[in-house]
């Protein structure tokens, strides 16, 4: 159950509360975020979300029978991944109601939350932009600055900000 449960967070990006659980290459799509950004709506949603609600509540009911709540997770995914190629109709109030009880569901019943966007950051992303720094920090001692803007500015542009002092940089993700 507990694998079930990691393989679920990890495929959808999430991480428990007491830890990373999200997958190696810092996976940040998840039908959550996905919902938040949709925009192709219909008049009426061809999905009985209250059938499907009841379904959840019953596996929780059951023992806290989280592998079925699980799969009537993933049953809600499939729903959602069809929405977004126009083979299902989601109406945008439906969407809402959608969004809030997987929100529910997910984080607020099972205890897995969306990964903080400050908290992607992982090795490698340190070592790369290590290297941009050392890079930075050899232009600006070679009086070039604006190879040392060119690279701050690029750099500021993908949301990485670099805090100077006299002789070395450091970083912050935003």
């Amino acid at each position: 159950m507990i694998s079930d449960l990691n393989a679920f967070s990890r495929s959808k990006g999430l991480r428990s509360p007491k830890g990373p659980t999200e997958s190696k290459n810092g996976a940040k799509h998840s039908p959550l975020r996905f919902l938040e950004k949709f925009n192709n709506y219909s008049e009426k949603t061809n999905f009985d979300i209250q059938k499907w609600k009841i379904s959840c509540y019953e596996a929780m009911n059951d023992d806290f029978n989280t592998p079925i709540l699980i799969a009537n997770i993933f049953d809600a995914v499939k729903f959602i991944n069809k929405a977004n190629i126009g083979k299902a109709e989601l109406s945008k109030v439906d969407s809402i109601t959608l969004l809030k009880l997987i929100n529910s569901f997910v984080i607020d019943i099972m205890g897995l939350q969306k990964p903080e966007r400050g908290n992607i950051k992982n090795d490698k992303t340190e070592e790369v932009v290590g290297i941009l720094l050392q890079l930075r920090n050899e232009a600006r001692r070679n009086k070039d600055y604006t190879l040392s803007d060119k690279i701050r500015d690029m750099l500021k542009d993908k949301g990485i900000y670099i805090n100077d002092n006299d002789n070395e940089s450091s970083f912050s993700i935003d």
